[in-house]
């Protein structure tokens, strides 16, 4: 059943950090470390640790590989901030019937057809109006956000035009995971 006329939610993705997490203040190129905060509710201190010695990121630097470690652990069944962590899946680069996906390990947006069977992958706010419950940390083109309980949780500067204008969030969602 299609959504019409949903609302995206947009909330500034440091509204979370507190006056006690002291590294955020002198910190940039921190997305991961934002989107794990919002999408698993913990401190801002808690999730710079964990992609610090998850993801041998360094401080005030871009995090880098961060799907394909993140695959890995899922794979491992490793529990990461307390929260089972899923592989929803990767984008598909063209479009594709469900039983491709399933062997591609893509995320299928079957609720938008192409035509002949296929279906293409999912933008942020197609994967948001699809899943309005539960918490997504999604990795889109050199960066990551975290969607949780219908709305998103990113950086202010990445709500562009389309978004402002007519609500709409067109990033293609290059890799989802659940955090249950």
């Amino acid at each position: 059943m299609k959504k019409e006329n949903f609302a995206l939610k947009f909330i500034a993705g440091d509204a979370a950090i507190s006056s006690t997490d002291v590294k955020a203040a002198k910190e940039n190129n921190d997305c991961v470390v934002r989107a794990f905060m919002n999408a698993a509710k913990v401190s801002y201190d808690t999730a710079h640790v964990f992609v610090a010695e998850t993801f041998n990121r360094k401080a005030g630097k871009g995090t880098f590989a961060t799907a394909e470690i993140l695959n890995k652990l899922c794979l491992a069944k490793t529990p990461m901030l307390g929260k089972k962590v899923i592989s929803l899946g990767r984008f598909g680069n063209r479009p594709m019937t469900p039983v491709q996906a399933l062997e591609e390990k893509v995320l299928l947006n079957t609720e938008y057809p192409k035509g002949g069977g296929t279906f293409a992958s999912f933008t942020v706010g197609k994967f948001l109006a699809q899943n309005p419950k539960g918490s997504f940390f999604i990795v889109v083109a050199k960066h990551a956000l975290a969607i949780r309980d219908g709305k998103i949780f990113d950086n202010a500067n990445y709500r562009d035009n389309l978004f402002i204008q007519k609500g709409r969030d067109q990033r293609r969602c290059l890799a989802v995971f659940q955090l249950k």
